[in-house]
């Protein structure tokens, strides 16, 4: 990395991804700590999970 990573914390995380003939824009998840030119981050899936979680679904 020709930069200091430090402070990127909370960030979105993208991928391109090749679906067939086609380049893919996807959410990959959340960048929870960021620093000494590592990035790590929380998959998308981990955080959907999170989500799922924090809303409370109607009861019928």
């Amino acid at each position: 990395m020709d930069f200091d990573p430090n402070g990127l914390s909370g960030g979105a995380v993208f991928a391109t991804v090749l679906e067939g003939e086609e380049i893919v824009l996807k959410f990959a998840g959340i960048i929870n700590r960021a620093g000494g030119g590592i990035i790590r981050f929380i998959k998308a899936i981990s955080v959907q999970r999170l989500l799922d979680l924090s809303v409370e679904t109607p009861q019928g």
